[in-house]
């Protein structure tokens, strides 16, 4: 029997969001700029309307058309500036439809302090998630979840095992957001501990037994001595061997990242030598928030302990398209994964920028990353030069974590996705208004 969640009077749910999105289309270019100025209008001269009601009711009972604008605001006389602005500019222009929808989740490295705090405040189905994640945690190594990531001012968030449950935590969360809104991806993949949140996604492993390996292998990991980095080298990985050369046998390529960035893994001496022999030829060099040498021999030593871990769970075959880190290429759907994996998984090199044109080749455009910051789709946007495609982060540190959703939607929702707006609004109180006769009103939609 799991204990009561900490303090949780402390963190009531409140009642609404801060931020909305409104949705606007037309069959055409020319009726779209028409219809923008209609809202506008409405908009600029109706300061008192409950924008959020307005949002709500337009989203819902408009006609979604091939010609569409989306804009994230807080009020309507915000949303009115906003849409004086495209009016001013007239640059409208129409995007082609987006074919499949890739998530890819953010590894260690990308924790804050206070990170998804305004979600836990203001939606029920991520406060819910994180919850349920909390009491496992309890549960499974007497730790809380919500003091760790709302309540102790970020104290300990950087301690291995907390950094570890709460990312991956966080990235269970915000898919299950994300998917309540009707965004359903056709492959995943993650970054290093990201996997784990990939795998749980493609249904290769419940919760319970996520939460537990990923705990076990945070608690192993912080049991190593910290005469260790990580750093990443702002090049690739051929100028990597022929620079380092003979240091490769001291230092570990942790992480083919893009062309232009790659990370090295191992202990202080040796990372500080490579970093020395770089900067010397002239590549930048940028240490990592990590304090462990994952993706490196220095992981031996807990590899006995964590195959017992391991060898207490059931791995099942995925569901969806998933991109194993060991290869760059698709997981088997046939074959079942080996406990194995997920030792070499810790050890060895993490091959994204193969996993992100593995994914282009099967047609994925678009690439929402799942984590707290806009860590992968930095590096996809390095890997991969095709401009058609859409590279989308949930959150950003510094910026209200509603406002980033919000604009990540709005562009796929510009690109012809299909939202459940609906469901966007579930859990908030909403009611019924009467809408300006311009809405849905087919002369203003003429072709």
């Amino acid at each position: 029997m799991s204990k009561p969640i900490t303090n949780l009077s402390l963190l009531p749910l409140q009642e609404d969001r801060d931020w909305h999105v409104l949705t606007i289309s037309a069959k055409s270019l020319q009726n779209l700029l028409e219809v923008i100025e209609k809202y506008m209008n409405y908009l600029l001269t109706h300061p008192e309307i409950n924008f959020a009601d307005f949002c709500y009711n337009s989203n819902l009972l408009q006609n979604h058309y091939s010609y569409r604008l989306a804009i994230c605001a807080q009020t309507g006389t915000e949303c009115g500036e906003l849409l004086k602005k495209h009016v001013q500019k007239q640059n409208l222009k129409s995007f082609p439809q987006l074919k499949k929808i890739a998530f890819l989740y953010t590894g260690a490295g990308s924790q804050y302090t206070g990170m998804t705090k305004q979600l836990y405040l203001s939606n029920s189905i991520f406060r819910h998630t994180i919850d349920q994640c909390h009491e496992i945690l309890e549960e499974l190594f007497n730790i809380s979840l919500i003091d760790i990531l709302y309540l102790k001012n970020g104290e300990s968030i950087n301690e291995i095992l907390h950094t570890q449950v709460s990312i991956f935590s966080i990235e269970v969360a915000l898919s299950r957001l994300w998917e309540s809104w009707g965004i359903i991806p056709d492959a995943v993949m993650g970054h290093s501990l990201g996997e784990y949140a990939a795998a749980y996604k493609a249904k290769m492993i419940n919760l319970k037994d996520s939460l537990k390996l990923v705990g076990e292998r945070g608690g192993l990991m912080q049991k190593l001595p910290e005469n260790v980095a990580m750093v990443a080298a702002l090049t690739n990985i051929t100028t990597i061997k022929k620079v380092l050369k003979n240091l490769l046998d001291h230092v570990a390529i942790a992480a083919e990242n893009s062309p232009y960035n790659t990370t090295l893994s191992g202990r202080k001496i040796f990372i500080e030598v490579a970093k020395k022999r770089l900067v010397e030829e002239g590549i930048e060099v940028q240490m990592l928030n990590i304090t462990r040498a994952g993706h490196s021999a220095e992981m031996a030593p807990i590899l006995p302990d964590f195959r017992r871990s391991l060898n207490t769970v059931a791995f099942s075959l995925p569901e969806i398209k998933i991109v194993s880190n060991l290869t760059g290429n698709f997981i088997s759907p046939e074959i079942p994964i080996q406990n194995e994996y997920w030792c070499r998984q810790l050890c060895e090199t993490v091959k994204f920028s193969k996993g992100l044109e593995t994914l282009q080749e099967n047609n994925i455009d678009a690439f929402v990353e799942i984590g707290s910051k806009p860590l992968l789709i930095t590096l996809g946007k390095q890997s991969l030069s095709e401009t058609q495609l859409t590279w989308l982060s949930s959150l950003h540190m510094g910026q209200p974590d509603w406002k980033s959703l919000g604009n990540a939607l709005c562009e796929l929702y510009i690109k012809g996705i299909t939202i459940d707006w609906k469901k966007f609004d579930s859990g908030y109180k909403r009611l019924k208004s009467n809408l300006p006769n311009f809405i849905n009103n087919s002369e203003a939609n003429h072709e």
